[in-house]
């Protein structure tokens, strides 16, 4: 307690919390509108998605063909996240420059409603880089659950890329939400 004083009929306590508020230095449905680059690669080939708005990179002429913001379910809940539907045969590459003071990301991802009739089981493919170095890699299976993950962000580390790839992306609806913080 830092000081108590009175205020009418009662009496103001001024304290000091001796928790720190985390910062989050990276929020991609609030910051994908930032993203440094969006592209599919195709081996020596890069074809960019051109940034339409604050919130959406259009990446052809097909409309599901986009990275941006959206809303989905995660685990019932609903939840600002970013589409970003792979193609088959390519590499969808979102790239980020990190924020200074970045330690830790928080990475969820799972497939929106739409797509739970169909057929389909092929799993999206997802592998986040710190500047070139896997920090996370794994097979997000066809499920109503969300995929959690999180890692540490080594020191100093300039360039986020998040890939995504997919076997079959007939109705691979993917989207991922989550952010980088300044705590571990």
């Amino acid at each position: 307690v830092l000081k108590t004083f009175k205020a009418g009929r009662g009496e103001v306590v001024m304290a000091e919390t001796l928790f720190k508020t985390v910062r989050k230095t990276l929020v991609f449905s609030r910051d994908i509108g930032k993203a440094k680059r969006i592209a599919f690669l195709d081996g020596e080939k890069s074809e960019e998605c051109r940034q339409v708005s604050a919130t959406k990179w259009q990446c052809s002429d097909e409309s599901w063909n986009y990275v941006g913001l959206t809303t989905a379910f995660f685990n019932k809940q609903q939840k600002q996240a970013v589409w970003a539907h792979p193609v088959s045969g390519k590499t969808l590459e979102i790239v980020f420059d990190i924020p200074e003071n970045s330690r830790k990301l928080y990475f969820n991802s799972v497939f929106a409603e739409s797509v739970y009739h169909s057929k389909n089981r092929a799993p999206v493919n997802v592998e986040i880089l710190a500047d070139g170095n896997t920090l996370l890699k794994y097979a997000n299976p066809f499920t109503f659950r969300v995929t959690e993950k999180s890692s540490k962000i080594p020191e100093n580390t300039r360039e986020l890329v998040i890939r995504l790839t997919v076997s079959d992306d007939r109705q691979r609806h993917f989207v991922f939400n989550g952010y980088l913080t300044d705590e571990l």
